[in-house]
């Protein structure tokens, strides 16, 4: 029987866990925090329709709540988008422990066995494979370890360079989160109740409060480091626009959420990264726990498909590929538009929403996990309006040329294995930047 180490508790990381256990092999989940800590004190917006195509059992009596219209405000806030989506086809808000509870009580029907409170502080490796992984106190061995440790990773960023897998996220590639709960100072129901702000007052990021009956929901997203002090400043001219009061009633955490293209090499001897550790997110958002289930589903049947074998590069490709080809893709599309977005001028960014050049379509798909694809007569249109603009015009074209050489590239992510094929490769898909 073949054993497995899932590394860390995310939500790729569990329903693999889980879709292997029931298949027979030997799953153990390693996670640094206590059963009650895992899940932070707020709700998450995601597809449901990702857990039922990944085999998880959704309950009868689920709690949930449809995502409401967001109303998108440019920089200056001097104009606005209110983007309809059908009902049949708005995502879903759970609060996030219960997700947990989900996907933990399935990993257990399924045989699953879990370690708590256990930190896990590097990968054990040889010069060519990953042998398992290390805790202050103990050494875990595997026939495989599936990394769902998170963005920063201790296994992922302690492997030999030899490996190929990047470590580091590069600049504009981490979002700092801080999101809390915070009671509403009036009963009145604005028009728009979830304001998202792209770029607000000129700062690279975005920021959103969405009312709900009782309280503000406050998401606060830079791509640099905030303490309290940014926190405060960012609280106060959202208050200007919302009914937030003082009082905060839960949350408060500032995360760190990967928010650019995946990892170039997903997979070596012996190793697999899902979700936040391979940056599996929706690249201006961060949002990734469709995606980690989609990807799950990918590697359960390409371990399953190669249960006889080592569990070595040549072995556990296909994942990549399959990946890319239905995923990457447009994950890479988006991070190119988000960097063209992040290189703009304030002026620019007003230009383009008033303009419409950043219209429904791409506000809609940029922030979930949608497809963006623009037709010809879609790019044409954007063209037109940004004439004005020779400048705005130029980054504009040159954008969409790296947004569609990128996709075409992830599309044709080698089908097979070969260390030159795929250094080649990686070396075209990590040079094209906006």
């Amino acid at each position: 029987m073949k054993k497995i180490i899932v590394a860390g508790a995310g939500h790729g990381g569990l329903i693999t866990a889980a879709s292997l256990a029931k298949e027979g092999f030997d799953v153990t989940v390693i996670e640094q925090k206590k059963r009650k800590e895992l899940g932070y004190d707020w709700t998450d917006v995601f597809n449901i329709e990702c857990f039922a195509n990944a085999g998880v059992p959704i309950p009868d009596n689920l709690n949930y709540s449809l995502k409401d219209n967001m109303t998108f405000y440019s920089s200056n806030l001097s104009s606005s988008k209110n983007p309809n989506v059908p009902i049949n086809k708005r995502e879903v808000k759970m609060e996030r422990k219960e997700i947990y509870d989900i996907l933990i009580n399935y990993a257990k029907k399924s045989n699953v066995k879990f370690i708590y409170n256990k930190k896990i502080i590097e990968a054990i490796t040889n010069e060519n494979r990953v042998l398992g992984v290390k805790s202050k106190h103990n050494n875990f061995y595997a026939d495989l370890v599936i990394d769902a440790c998170g963005v920063n990773s201790p296994i992922r960023c302690s492997l030999n360079d030899n490996f190929g897998i990047e470590k580091k996220l590069d600049n504009n590639g981490k979002f700092y989160v801080y999101r809390a709960f915070y009671k509403r100072s009036d009963t009145t129901i604005p028009k728009n109740k979830y304001k998202f702000y792209l770029m607000p007052h000129e700062s690279k990021g975005i920021s959103w409060a969405a009312c709900e009956d009782d309280y503000i929901d406050i998401l606060i997203g830079k791509f640099e480091k905030i303490d309290e002090k940014a926190i405060k400043q960012e609280l106060k001219w959202l208050k200007k626009y919302n009914n937030i009061s003082n009082k905060k009633i839960r949350g408060g955490q500032i995360s760190e959420i990967p928010v650019r293209r995946p990892l170039s090499q997903l997979v070596y001897n012996g190793y697999s990264a899902i979700g936040d550790s391979a940056f599996m997110t929706i690249p201006l958002m961060g949002s990734g726990i469709a995606l980690s289930a989609e990807a799950a589903k990918i590697l359960t049947d390409v371990i399953i498909k190669n249960k006889n074998s080592n569990y070595n590069i040549t072995d556990l490709w296909e994942y990549q590929t399959i990946f890319y080809q239905k995923f990457g893709y447009d994950l890479a599309y988006k991070d190119i538009l988000k960097e063209f977005v992040l290189n703009l001028d304030y002026e620019d960014i007003n230009f383009a929403f008033s303009n419409n050049i950043i219209n429904d379509n791409i506000l809609l798909r940029t922030t979930n996990a949608q497809e963006l694809k623009l037709s010809f007569k879609d790019l044409l249109e954007i063209i037109k309006k940004s004439a004005r603009k020779p400048k705005l015009l130029f980054k504009l074209s040159n954008a969409f040329l790296k947004c569609n050489k990128i996709s075409y590239l992830c599309k044709k992510n080698p089908k097979y294995y070969s260390y030159k094929k795929v250094e080649k490769w990686k070396n075209k898909y990590l040079k094209i930047k906006a």
